[in-house]
């Protein structure tokens, strides 16, 4: 078997490069010697019983606005949690969806001074629907969609 020198010293190169950067994407590198950890201490649970996913926060003079998926018992709802206090604690969740049945799944919501708009998608024996449920009271109560 004949090895092109070139090709080989170019290969070697590659994966010495990659070895190096695994190195510091791992810590281990000199940059990374003294890195300090994340500032994020005393996470605040906000969620209830149940898997909990696609999370969504917006922040502003208003709280700390969360709004995520949560599924028990064969169905998904959309729930609303606010903090007035910059995310150290959140109110008692909010099921703004209220399914009964179906998926109600990738919420999306925005505030504008305590106006909070919330959309979602509802999926009921393979048919979706966009759903939106409106709060003139910062997220403290919703009106039905």
């Amino acid at each position: 078997m004949y090895i092109i020198p070139e090709m080989y010293v170019i290969h070697v190169k590659a994966l010495v490069a990659m070895i190096i950067g695994l190195f510091v994407l791992a810590g281990a590198g000199p940059t990374f010697a003294h890195a300090e950890q994340p500032g994020f201490t005393n996470a605040a649970s906000i969620s209830t019983t149940g898997d909990s996913e696609l999370p969504h926060v917006f922040v502003s003079g208003d709280g700390v606005f969360v709004v995520w998926t949560q599924t028990s018992l064969g169905k998904s709802d959309v729930l609303f949690a606010k903090s007035t206090d910059g995310g150290y604690t959140f109110g008692t969740p909010v099921d703004i969806s209220g399914s009964s049945k179906g998926q109600s799944l990738y919420p999306q919501f925005v505030e504008k001074d305590n106006h909070v708009y919330v959309t979602w998608q509802l999926s009921l024996s393979g048919v979706s629907d966009i759903l939106m449920a409106k709060s003139v009271d910062g997220g403290k109560s919703f009106e039905k969609p």
